[in-house]
């Protein structure tokens, strides 16, 4: 397993791409491969929580992040989780522009959000320029 820091230096890169206001649908809408390797949600999803093992993570270092980060993170994981289970009901959601226009992906973006606005993910940011916080 990996160690907390770079567990939650990809959480919080994680969230910063879903928050950003085109990385994602360039990739997963227009086919632009330069922006990321999350080449959709399937590919999210598996990041999130094959790759990173999150819950596996969130449940060992609970005690470093501390209750609001802690719940904040999950919430982020929560909204994920509800979203593919969502898609696995609507066929609709296999088209990657009506994935991103969906309500369950608002909560993702804004759960992401969330995170990269806690005090406690400044120093793991990687700077990107197109979220607003």
């Amino acid at each position: 397993m990996i160690d907390f820091e770079t567990w939650f230096s990809q959480i919080v890169t994680t969230c910063e791409l879903v928050a950003s206001e085109d990385a994602l649908p360039r990739t997963w809408v227009g086919g632009e491969r330069s922006v990321t390797s999350i080449i959709d949600f399937g590919e999210l999803y598996e990041q999130v929580f094959g790759d990173l093992d999150s819950e596996a993570c969130l449940a060992k270092f609970a005690s470093a992040m501390g209750t609001q980060t802690r719940l904040t993170v999950e919430t982020f994981l929560s909204s994920i989780k509800k979203l593919d289970s969502v898609a696995g009901n609507d066929p609709d959601l296999n088209k990657p522009a009506k994935l991103l226009a969906s309500v369950a992906w608002r909560e993702v973006k804004e759960a992401a959000m969330a995170v990269i606005e806690m005090p406690t993910a400044r120093k793991y940011r990687s700077g990107r320029d197109d979220i607003r916080i």
